[in-house]
């Protein structure tokens, strides 16, 4: 009943191939919707200071165009919060079947740039995808530790996960069908909140409209000043 578009491009063996070797031109994507949140956020993350360097993450135009070796930005991040607590990232992957797979790509995307900004203010971050959905009078629930705490972010990791249509349409729907909890007849259900939200809690996705840069980066701000991290705008 859907076409291909609607589980993110992928059959379901692609599915299980990019989930276990990695979606390298999801990576690609993701990485843009990261730079433009990042763009966003960088001017508010504490603990780093913004210095010239031979290399970095962003170019300096007028130092290249001066024909200065320093030309790239670099962040030089201050000494570590002592003892600093693990936040624990819980993100919903039950998305309506009404959303389109380009916002769960940007989600996707935001999720990891406000993860990388969290660590980049010297926190350990956990990501735990949880499916939870509701059918007929019962309820199904499933989490998957996608990050640990003592792990480094890998994009490249964490984007068909987070950000692939076919982590729910293909794969999450197959353990549903094979457990005997739902299937295409009878619908894979509607989506509920996690038992569990952990520290930052990223809900379900019930509508169509696809969220906006500034829209997003509003949500990770007020994601982060509700778990107690100190934002601090600097100053350029």
């Amino acid at each position: 009943m859907y076409n291909l578009g609607w589980y993110g491009g992928v059959t379901w063996k692609e599915a299980c191939q990019l989930a276990t070797h990695g979606w390298e031109e999801g990576a690609r994507e993701v990485e843009k919707y990261r730079a433009l949140l990042y763009e966003n956020l960088v001017q508010y993350l504490p603990r780093q200071n913004i210095e010239n360097a031979v290399s970095g993450y962003a170019v300096d135009v007028g130092a290249y165009l001066s024909n200065a070796p320093e030309c790239f930005y670099r962040r030089e991040m201050n000494e570590p919060i002592a003892n600093a607590p693990v936040v624990r990232i819980a993100v919903s992957l039950a998305f309506s079947a009404s959303v389109h797979p380009e916002i769960i790509t940007k989600r996707g995307a935001m999720i990891c740039a406000m993860a990388d900004a969290i660590e980049q203010s010297g926190y350990s971050v956990e990501i735990i995808a949880n499916e939870s959905t509701e059918s007929r009078g019962e309820k199904c629930e499933v989490n998957i530790v996608l990050k640990q705490s003592t792990r480094a972010l890998n994009v490249t990791s964490l984007a068909f996960c987070l950000a692939h249509p076919a982590m729910l349409r293909r794969l999450l729907f197959s353990a549903e069908e094979k457990n005997g909890w739902a299937d295409f007849a009878y619908a894979y259900g509607v989506p509920i909140d996690a038992s569990d939200p952990g520290d930052i809690y990223f809900g379900a996705i019930r509508t169509f409209v696809s969220p906006s840069i500034e829209d997003m980066t509003e949500d990770v701000l007020s994601k982060m000043k509700g778990i107690g991290i100190e934002l601090v705008k600097i100053d350029s």
